[in-house]
């Protein structure tokens, strides 16, 4: 566990400013961005499907937790068939990548299942 914080200590570090974020929230909350947000393309993507959320972040994030109890790995805000949607990734207890989806205008649940994501810990070989 202490490595997962230092992990998510150095990520703060690495990337000073940018768009991680964290909150104390369900066990230390982390938010991440995809790492092609560099380009900027990402960034101007998230604004304009945020000037459409009805829901906030935090309100997400209760939302989600309502079925998967654990850490938040990441939430991302997207589009599915239409549908604006947060992906809310939960590490849980058993230690398995579970992916949320929560619609970003009425707050419902889309989807849960466990995530395609691949979750490496420090541990892990690369």
């Amino acid at each position: 566990m202490k490595n997962k914080w230092l992990l998510a200590a150095m990520i703060l570090l690495a990337v000073e400013g940018s768009t991680v974020h964290t909150a104390a929230l369900a066990s230390h909350t982390v938010y991440a961005a995809p790492e092609d947000s560099a380009t900027g393309v990402y960034e101007a993507e998230q604004a304009e499907l945020e000037k459409q959320v009805k829901i906030t972040k935090d309100q997400c994030i209760a939302i989600a937790m309502q079925k998967v109890q654990g850490i938040v790995q990441e939430i991302e805000l997207g589009t599915e068939d239409g549908t604006i949607v947060y992906n809310v990734l939960i590490e849980d207890k058993k230690e398995r990548l579970m992916e949320v989806k929560v619609d970003a205008v009425t707050g419902h649940i889309i989807d849960v299942g466990r995530s395609d994501d691949v979750f490496e810990t420090p541990e892990d070989p690369e």
